[in-house]
């Protein structure tokens, strides 16, 4: 075997063992429990799995059993699915794996894992392949990418876990604006770029939102720079046919996911300016790292950090990951595409961080920018910064070139990793599946839909959940409904009964909603109330 194949075998050896430690570490809850255990919580988690399992009845029934943008819930809510984030482009492994006999949780459990690998991959490649790292740089890099402890403590909005379209977005943007394609045609990467937007819009709103904000921004400063303009305004001029057609053809393949967007908007009402507020990133956000953490969770503890929604101010990664990052970009601050994304990074820092004095920007956002009323969790934009940490730690272990140095180096880029250490919440899987297939047997296949009560003390949220999940084992709509908006006069957010004043509330939300909707009282059957709630007695 020559040097050189052995220089590949132990470049392959170097990206499994960060791969492999990268997934022991997120997902070790699932793995060492012989996948009975479900990460992290039974609301987001189990909601998340529904959509899939959604799309997976739409596709296996060939569309004609089930209305793809109206799941049965809420029923006879239309276009509930676009109360959420779609899921429809991450299904396909989901699909995959159900068609080959998994059941949904399990199904779920390896989609995730499917995710963060593919994660990794898809920037391993980009390290490797546009920006010419080593195996063992794109490893260190890929492997803070995809299991960076942000990411994972957002482990229960799966919905966010996939990311491998950004990378392909900014892959082909990064071809078509590098010096070596200056004046020459870009048409494949820039409709590559506009059809990997599209597959995110279909997948998670949020990741698709920020990215194109961060897209425009960069254009429109890279433009403003006297030093830039010339690497990009000549590409632009040049492929302007190009990027016309790729813009539209985007735009036709995202009408219909716009279009049941801008309903959904329209039925359910806009968020107003202070619905963001609690969940805009503060200074000590960019320095919070997930309560979870194997080694900051005791930060978590201290007031400084006691934010609202800490989870989700939870964007820090870590001091030694962190210094790596700000020594990398500082060295490399005369480059163009750095001197553009450190601007960027300025103008949303400033726009979009609540700072002391209870001074904010936001609001100037949401007035002026399309679709910003749209965003509730505005912190979840720190899952961006995952790619220029990924590009940094990769140039921060190939800048180090003897052998004593490379040795400093895996060992730093393994400290780094560690740093990510995370053990997420897990609830045992089976039983809420048992829990819910006992459920589903009181339920009249003959009936038109069903309401779910319950004495039960467990979240409300969580009998939502269930009712969703006997609905689809069933096949019978349900009134009940969890999601991350909801109809303006659905009557049903707390489904436990009680007391008699519960029971006698309950009872004139369901005949409100009967008579409202036109539906037959007849043929609604509530489950899981002993007694039964009749809705048509006085």
């Amino acid at each position: 075997m020559t040097g050189d194949a052995h220089s590949k075998l132990a470049g392959f050896a170097v990206t499994g063992v960060f791969l492999a430690a990268g997934l022991m570490m997120v997902f070790h809850p699932t793995i060492l429990s012989g996948f009975r255990q479900v990460q992290t919580d039974p609301g987001d988690t189990r909601f998340n799995n529904y959509l899939l399992e959604h799309s997976w009845k739409y596709i296996s029934s060939g569309g004609r059993k089930v209305d793809l943008w109206s799941p049965a819930i809420a029923y006879p809510t239309p276009n509930a699915l676009a109360f959420s984030d779609l899921m429809i482009s991450f299904g396909p492994p989901y699909w995959l794996f159900r068609a080959f006999g998994a059941g949904p949780t399990t199904s779920f459990q390896l989609w995730m894992i499917v995710m963060a690998m593919t994660n990794f991959g898809c920037m391993w490649l980009f390290l490797r392949r546009a920006l010419g790292r080593s195996m063992l740089a794109a490893s260190a890099g890929a492997s803070l990418f995809a299991f960076a402890a942000s990411r994972t403590s957002q482990l229960g909005h799966q919905q966010l876990i996939p990311q491998f379209f950004l990378v392909g977005i900014l892959w082909a943007l990064w071809s078509v604006f590098s010096a070596e394609r200056l004046n020459q045609s870009s048409a494949p990467s820039l409709f590559a770029a506009a059809l990997l937007g599209v597959a995110q819009l279909y997948g998670a709103f949020y990741i698709w939102y920020f990215t194109a904000i961060v897209v425009v921004l960069a254009v429109v400063v890279g433009l403003t720079r006297r030093t830039e303009r010339p690497l990009i305004l000549p590409q632009i001029r040049h492929d302007r046919a190009a990027i016309l057609a790729s813009l539209t053809v985007a735009g036709l393949l995202a009408a219909p996911a716009l279009f049941h967007y801008l309903a959904a908007a329209g039925a359910v009402g806009v968020r107003g300016t202070t619905t963001a507020e609690p969940m805009l990133p503060r200074l000590q956000s960019y320095f919070l790292v997930s309560p979870w953490s194997w080694f900051y969770g005791w930060m978590s503890e201290l007031e400084l950090y006691k934010l609202p929604y800490q989870r989700e101010h939870a964007i820090g990664l870590g001091l030694v990951t962190t210094a790596v990052t700000v020594y990398a970009l500082a060295s490399n601050r005369r480059q163009p595409i750095v001197r553009v994304l450190l601007v960027v990074a300025l103008i949303l820092f400033v726009f979009l961080t609540w700072f002391p004095g209870r001074l904010r920007l936001w609001r100037a956002v949401y007035y002026l920018v399309p679709g910003a009323s749209s965003i509730r969790a505005v912190a979840r934009i720190g899952l961006l910064l995952l790619f220029p940490v990924a590009v940094s730690v990769a140039w921060w272990v190939d800048r180090w070139r003897g052998r004593w140095q490379r040795c400093f180096a895996i060992a730093l880029a393994l400290i780094c990793l560690l740093e990510q250490g995370v053990t997420t919440p897990s609830f045992d899987g089976r039983v809420a599946a048992e829990r819910v297939h006992r459920l589903a047997g009181e339920i009249d296949p003959t009936a038109h839909a069903f309401l779910y009560l319950t004495d039960d003390d467990k979240p409300d949220f969580v009998h939502h959940i269930d009712a969703m999940w006997m609905q689809l084992e069933t096949g019978v709509p349900t009134l009940n409904l969890y999601s991350g908006n909801y109809p303006p006069e659905w009557p049903f957010r707390e489904v436990r009964v009680r007391n008699r004043k519960e029971r006698g509330r309950l009872k004139q939300a369901l005949r409100s909603w009967v008579q409202e909707n036109n539906l037959d009282h007849t043929q609604i059957q509530v489950v899981g109330l002993s007694g039964g709630l009749d809705a048509t007695s006085q």
